[in-house]
């Protein structure tokens, strides 16, 4: 039986003189492929490093909101029961015996929503209030769900609304929850 493999002064004559010989005639063919090559895989490293980065964004912001949003809930919590112990008034609490704020003070309110009670925030820059006073209806949204969406669910759809989409998102969000995470990417976008 013989033995295919080359021996080993063919090896060297191979490496010393058809090697050479070859890539003189055929180098610079040789060269371009082995560039055209190179270039589609740095191209798909890229593709494949912006897919990984866009996504462990995404997931960050998710998981930042989501723990921005149970911080807020629970610190609600815990406002609610001091402001109830101590006897302080809540805005939107319709008590009759609330003590009124001067003219020009200064101080935020607590606004009971449910059994939480959040800061009265004011509204975000470049936000206005509804013109005509109307605020669309949660079925006109164009983010379905709307209602049942948290924060850091609402923020990253808001990028691919329209001008007046994001104008009826913040109506909205302005009568009812007043995040104002979300009345501030609103307004980021429209100033952009």
């Amino acid at each position: 039986m013989a033995d295919d493999r080359p021996s080993a002064l063919d090896r060297v004559l191979d490496l010393v003189v058809y090697a050479p010989i070859g890539a003189a005639f055929e180098g610079e063919r040789a060269l371009s492929d082995m560039a055209r090559v190179g270039r589609s895989q740095v191209a798909n490293a890229r593709f494949i490093g912006r897919l990984a980065v866009d996504r462990g964004r995404h997931d960050a912001e998710r998981v930042v909101g989501g723990v921005v949003d149970e911080v807020r809930r629970r610190t609600g919590s815990t406002l609610t029961a001091v402001a109830r112990a101590a006897g302080a008034p809540l805005a939107g609490s319709g008590r009759p015996d609330a003590p009124t704020e001067p003219p020009g003070a200064d101080r935020r309110h607590l606004r009971l929503v449910g059994d939480d009670v959040e800061a009265a925030p004011e509204p975000a820059p470049d936000v206005a209030p509804p013109a005509d006073g109307l605020v669309p209806d949660v079925d006109e949204l164009p983010i379905p769900g709307y209602d049942s969406l948290s924060a850091s669910q609402v923020v990253p759809r808001l990028d691919a609304l329209s001008a007046d989409e994001l104008e009826a998102v913040g109506e909205y969000e302005r009568a009812h929850r007043r995040r104002m995470t979300i009345l501030n990417r609103i307004a980021q976008l429209r100033a952009s």
